[in-house]
């Protein structure tokens, strides 16, 4: 019996040392996967449930740089949490391949719970803040969705420049219409989808499709 007993006990430390190591830290370089591939990132804002793409360009390289550097600790109690700040995802091939869930001190990944070593509440704002086209892309993309019969996931932004149109029809104007002669800072957006390129012109709230 006694040797019985010896032989359980050496079992089941053998397995315990054989089962695999919950990570501790969230390896965020590996979440992200290769940077150069990843096409935009989509940010929800919590309170207004507002949304704004990163395409490609400096916003997207930081809002990368800032999830990159994040690496938080897996918390111990994985208590149930509701509400959040914001969330962030990115896509790459028209598919979601992350997405992180933020509350102020608190990141969620695949509904596990991950504490960052700092409140993220200033530095996410600075990041929703630090796309200068707002949330046009976002209308944009929607629209040609909308527009071709897709989800929205199937339309990738492919450039955002900015333009100063010659007034206020940004360059797109409608027979019968009226428009201010005046100069008007905006943007033009350039998205893919099937296989095709799409462009909107935009400003303000305004977006139209320029073909």
């Amino acid at each position: 019996m006694k040797q019985l007993t010896t032989i359980i006990v050496i079992l089941l430390v053998a397995l315990v040392s054989c089962a695999p190591i919950e990570p501790r830290r969230l390896d965020t370089q590996s979440l992200i996967g290769e940077r150069a591939s990843i096409t935009h990132l989509r940010m929800l804002d919590g309170s207004t449930g507002q949304t704004r793409v990163f395409a490609p360009g400096p916003e997207l390289t930081a809002a990368l740089d800032f999830v990159a550097e994040l690496e938080p600790q897996r918390e111990t109690e994985q208590e149930p949490r509701s509400g959040y700040l914001y969330w962030l995802a990115g896509y790459r091939d028209g598919e979601e391949v992350f997405r992180l869930q933020f509350g102020g001190q608190v990141v969620n990944v695949d509904g596990v719970q991950y504490r960052p070593d700092r409140d993220l509440t200033a530095a996410l704002n600075t990041v929703w803040d630090s796309v200068p086209y707002g949330g046009l892309v976002d209308l944009a993309m929607t629209d040609l969705a909308s527009t071709l019969g897709l989800s929205v996931d199937q339309v990738t932004p492919l450039a955002v420049e900015a333009h100063t149109f010659p007034d206020t029809s940004l360059g797109v104007p409608q027979e019968g219409m009226m428009y201010a002669q005046v100069l008007t800072d905006g943007w033009i957006i350039t998205l893919g989808a099937e296989g095709g390129t799409y462009t909107y012109h935009a400003a303000g709230e305004t977006i139209v499709r320029a073909e």
